[in-house]
């Protein structure tokens, strides 16, 4: 989570908008505790994958992308 809250300050810094790639949302644990999340669309996984290594990235292309919301 640190990693995308330096993505977005870095895109806010730069006067970018993120324009709905990453949105921070939150869930619900099993303890019934609200927890913070990111929802990440195509662009936004694709923008943090961007600084992942090459094995990574290889890994990760054409993968179903998990989101938080139910």
């Amino acid at each position: 989570m640190a990693k995308i809250k330096s993505e977005l300050g870095t895109l806010k810094t730069l006067g970018l908008d993120n324009a709905q790639n990453i949105l921070e949302v939150t869930y619900e644990d099993k303890k019934g505790e609200t927890r913070p999340c990111y929802s990440l669309n195509g662009s936004g996984m694709r923008m943090m994958l961007n600084s992942e290594s090459t094995i990574v990235r290889f890994k990760t292309e054409n993968r179903p992308i998990w989101s938080c919301r139910k």
